[in-house]
């Protein structure tokens, strides 16, 4: 939500830093419905085994590095 900030601040301190954002439904305005927390939801689910993947490759990359 407020990633950015905290990019900025860690950046200022020196400490590597990497973001990683996840979507699980369309913003207001690109859809013509309400956005449920239901839909938000079932988007968290569906990406669920690739935001997995993704991070657990990303932690073993970043251990890597610093060794």
């Amino acid at each position: 939500m407020s990633t950015a900030i905290e990019a900025i601040v860690s950046n200022h301190m020196h400490v590597k830093t990497i973001g990683i954002s996840f979507i699980a439904n369309l913003a207001c305005g690109l859809n013509t419905n309400k956005i449920t927390d239901e839909e938000v939801q079932i988007g968290a689910i569906k990406s669920k085994e690739n935001l997995t993947k993704l991070l657990i490759l990303a932690i073993e990359t970043a251990y890597k590095a610093i060794k």
